[in-house]
């Protein structure tokens, strides 16, 4: 399923047909195609990475505070929720929320919904291979998508929740859902990633089971 540079280039200049034109040109096009891989990769994790805190800024603006009758952006008492300013450019976060918050785990979802038949064909994991090449094959393929919509809600989606108790509820929902769906798919196939993993995944759940209790003291 998978063939080295070192590899490759040894079969073709063993035989010489690395010499030839038809073999320079596929060597050629082996390392444009690991080029692409790479690029796509790195471009993609740095979105994964940038997802849920952008994110998070984006709901932010959604979320006025009433004061006295009149509705203030939480996280700036300057700004009016019913002023000019605050509407004439909340069409910007609007289209931000559509396009990037919830487009881009949708891509990446159609992108391997459509080839869930055919992800462990050398063709389409030398496309899409990066997004579960760390993941245990029939059992971690989504788990990216699940970790985006993970963060997303835990960082992002709560902030739009008025109570603070219901915001709890409903995060401490969460963990416990990621922490079965981790357990029952284990979907990492190095065994030391799996269990920081799942003692990450407890502490989360355990600080807003604390949360809840110490909001009730």
């Amino acid at each position: 399923m998978e063939l080295t540079k070192k590899a490759l280039v040894e079969a073709f200049t063993e035989q010489d047909f690395g010499k030839s034109d038809t073999g320079k040109q596929m060597l050629k096009w082996a390392e444009l195609q690991r080029i692409r891989t790479s690029t796509s990769a790195k471009v993609l994790l740095v979105l994964f990475l940038l997802h849920a805190p952008v994110s998070q800024r984006i709901f932010h603006y959604f979320v006025c505070h009433d004061i006295a009758g009149q509705q203030f952006l939480r996280v700036d008492y300057g700004l009016s929720c019913t002023e000019d300013r605050y509407l004439s450019f909340k069409a910007v976060p609007i289209l931000m929320l559509i396009i990037f918050t919830a487009g881009f785990p949708v891509v990446i979802f159609l992108l391997l919904f459509i080839n869930r038949k055919r992800l462990q064909t050398p063709s389409v994991r030398a496309q899409l291979g990066f997004l579960y090449v760390s993941f245990r094959p029939n059992a971690g393929e989504f788990w990216e998508v699940h970790e985006v919509l993970r963060k997303l809600m835990l960082m992002g989606a709560l902030v739009l929740i008025d109570s603070v108790k219901v915001r709890m509820i409903v995060a401490l929902l969460v963990c416990v859902v990621s922490v079965m769906s981790l357990n029952y798919f284990r979907p990492h196939k190095n065994r030391v990633v799996l269990m920081v993993a799942q003692a990450s995944f407890l502490l989360t759940t355990f600080k807003y089971i604390l949360a809840i209790g110490l909001d009730d003291v």
